[in-house]
């Protein structure tokens, strides 16, 4: 018997979505690949696998070619700060040229550029790098703020903060008519069942709060909305050349 593939994106801002997912696809006797977004989009086109969680880029630049559904349960979505991701300088800056990213077919550096040119009027070319160490001192980054250390600017909260919205950064999906069984059920069981469906982000210096925000588990028709402005942005920017239908699992 076949055994269901699940693909996941391999970055911590996904966590509490995958939490246990290595007993769990054990226990359902599911092969689970961790991967980056251009592996992922090359193989849900050749059709690798059963389950994938993804972001709204990927579904973007793959829907044309399979009948993908949005599984409306576990999301990760950003609503202000939330120190995931944020953009940071080093040095004198006096306009920015170049933004170092650790992909830049990311989904997080298109909404950086976005931000940047929407926001502050930059128009920065993205350029990858390999480690922060290479930069030089006069340089500006996209970084995932996994370590626990506070970035500069948060790009969930300056994306909340220019189009009061969440920003989408994850949802689980499936092609149309070929659900593994138990789907919802191994879903849910990945998830960290010690968080809320919405659980609050603080950035606290010296027993103030400096700044807060919150992230979001859970579909709701908030989210969907959410989703369709993101794609208007993306195609606005050409980042995309159509905009996708959000189709959801029945």
């Amino acid at each position: 018997m076949k055994k269901i593939r699940v693909a996941i994106l391999d970055n911590p801002i996904y966590s509490p979505l995958v939490q246990n997912i290595d007993k769990v696809a054990e226990e359902f006797s599911y092969e689970v690949f961790k991967l980056n977004e251009p592996q992922i989009t090359k193989f849900i086109l050749e059709n690798k696998f059963d389950l994938m969680l993804v972001n709204p880029y990927i579904l973007a630049r793959t829907f044309k070619f399979a009948d993908l559904r949005i599984v409306p349960t576990r999301i990760i979505a950003s609503v202000s700060y939330t120190n995931q991701a944020s953009i940071n300088f080093k040095g004198n800056l006096r306009t920015i040229s170049e933004l170092f990213v650790s992909n830049k077919e990311d989904f997080l550096t298109k909404v950086a550029l976005i931000l940047l040119s929407e926001r502050y009027n930059l128009f920065p070319e993205a350029k990858n790098y390999s480690n922060l160490g290479e930069l030089s001192e006069d340089s500006c980054s996209l970084i995932y703020n996994d370590s626990g250390k506070q970035g500069q600017l948060d790009l969930s909260e300056d994306f909340f903060e220019t189009y009061e919205m969440p920003l989408i950064n994850a949802f689980w999906i499936v092609r149309n008519e070929e659900e593994p069984l138990k789907l919802k059920e191994f879903i849910e069981k990945c998830y960290d069942k010690e968080i809320n469906d919405e659980f609050s982000i603080k950035e606290i210096r010296d027993s103030e709060i400096i700044r807060e925000g919150s992230i979001i588990t859970k579909w709701s028709s908030e989210i969907q909305n959410a989703l369709e402005q993101i794609y208007q942005l993306l195609y606005l920017r050409h980042f995309i050349d159509e905009i996708p239908a959000v189709k959801l699992m029945e």
